[in-house]
């Protein structure tokens, strides 16, 4: 038996495979990038489907619920996801600043006359 929060899932995975396949499609992401991204909606709706798959993991963790599982992965996910966009940002940050230094430099003499 299906349940509402299977459901939910499904179209979630649907909905962000089309996706992918249209950024694909667009040429915003490499093959490589789409075969990933591929892999882990299948896999995702795979579990989603088949959610019983994950019981030996489940009752090795003393959980309860498969659903608890999902949870705690997941806001493990978010927060890793949080950490590498911060660092990223700072990385962008740096550039930036170093590229308006070398412009500002290069064009202070100017400036001058």
């Amino acid at each position: 038996m299906v349940l509402g929060v299977q459901i939910l899932g499904i179209i979630f995975g649907v909905v962000l495979l089309y996706l992918t396949f249209v950024h694909y499609k667009r040429k915003e992401l490499r093959k490589l990038e789409f075969l990933f991204w591929l892999v882990i909606w299948v896999l995702f709706l795979a579990l989603v489907l088949f959610p019983n798959v994950l019981d030996t993991v489940v009752v090795s963790l003393n959980l309860v619920r498969t659903m608890d599982l999902f949870t705690i992965v997941g806001f493990m996910f978010l927060i890793a996801l949080t950490f590498y966009n911060y660092v990223m940002n700072l990385q962008h940050r740096r550039k930036l600043e170093h590229l308006v230094r070398a412009i500002a430099l290069e064009r202070a003499p100017q400036a001058k006359k």
